[in-house]
């Protein structure tokens, strides 16, 4: 009977990391992709248990032998993720920061009412740009006592859990509002800091969950065409793209979306600093994200406090290199 059950919960493990492989964009072969780390576990585990119990059986050695697979499939992909992996951004070096630029991102969760909390991380953080998701215009009016510290606004405020709002303390020299897919907003903007022009992208596609998209469509339309819209820029020294990515850092789209945009992600070598769900965290998925221009270096990375909502804020502190 134990034997049976441990076969059946194998035969799931490696079905979900076949899943992977294939290139089909309905959620029930993109989402395996949040569980690597999950699955590499559970795939661990049931090998020990199918060497112990089942060795003596013929078919438990080719479930054996595909477990193993599994586990060598999965621990590539999240391997460089792991704090034994290469960085992707280097460490700054210097004593104090010459040139710092911190940015948080937080996904308030429309429905979270506990805006002290969000004010209060917001501050603490001192970040000099804070890109908030799921706001609607009473998480505007909630948040308008942080004009003083923050007197450049970009609102793009919605009721479907969509909407954007980006707070500054840097001007904006430029911006534009984008609705690549489905009327989701994206947000780009040109800020000054330093006498220097910084491109800034804030990213919230829809996931590949029933009840959003059936589909991972959205998401991958959005970050192709965001990677091929920092190709068509001239000047791309300092780069930033940023948000609830609501995919995870390992996945085929945003792989790509890395490699496509010549972008570097902070996360690498330094462990997944899992961001969601505040509620479940044995689950952790990474899923807010920010990328940089190599004109970087990380000062630091760190999931700040709960503030209510289902994800934890997540604030990244680049220094400006020469």
């Amino acid at each position: 009977m134990i034997l049976t059950i441990v076969h059946i919960l194998s035969f799931i493990a490696v079905g979900l990391t076949v899943f992977q492989l294939l290139p089909y964009r309905h959620w029930i072969f993109r989402a395996p992709e949040y569980m690597c780390t999950q699955l590499l576990g559970s795939s661990i585990v049931l090998l020990l248990f199918e060497c112990i119990i089942g060795f003596r059986q013929g078919p438990a050695w080719i479930i054996i032998m595909a477990l193993a697979v599994c586990i060598i499939l999965l621990s590539k992909k999240i391997y460089p993720f792991t704090r034994f992996g290469s960085k992707s951004v280097p460490d700054y070096q210097g004593k104090s920061p010459e040139k710092k630029l911190s940015i948080c991102v937080i996904n308030v969760l429309q429905k979270n009412e506990h805006y002290e909390k969000v004010r209060s991380c917001i501050i603490k953080s001192e970040a000099d740009i804070v890109l908030l998701l799921e706001v609607n215009e009473k998480w505007v009016s909630n948040l308008t006592t942080l004009s003083s510290s923050y007197p450049y606004v970009i609102n793009r405020s919605r009721e479907d859990t969509y909407g954007m709002l980006l707070l500054s303390k840097l001007v904006f020299k430029d911006f534009d509002i984008h609705h690549i897919y489905d009327e989701t907003p994206q947000i780009e903007c040109i800020l000054r800091k330093y006498g220097t022009d910084i491109h800034f992208f804030g990213l919230h596609p829809k996931p590949p969950v029933p009840g959003e998209s059936s589909t991972s469509l959205p998401k991958d339309v959005e970050l192709a065409a965001t990677a091929n819209r920092i190709n068509e820029l001239s000047y791309k020294d300092y780069l930033v793209v940023a948000g609830d990515i609501n995919d995870v850092a390992w996945s085929r789209a945003t792989t790509k979306f890395v490699n496509n945009s010549r972008l570097h992600d902070p996360r690498q070598g330094r462990g997944m600093i899992t961001t969601f769900p505040t509620y479940a965290p044995w689950l952790g998925f990474p899923l807010d994200q920010i990328f940089c221009s190599k004109k970087f270096s990380l000062i630091n990375i760190k999931r700040l406090e709960k503030v209510g909502s289902d994800h934890y804020p997540l604030l990244v502190e680049l220094n400006l290199e020469k």
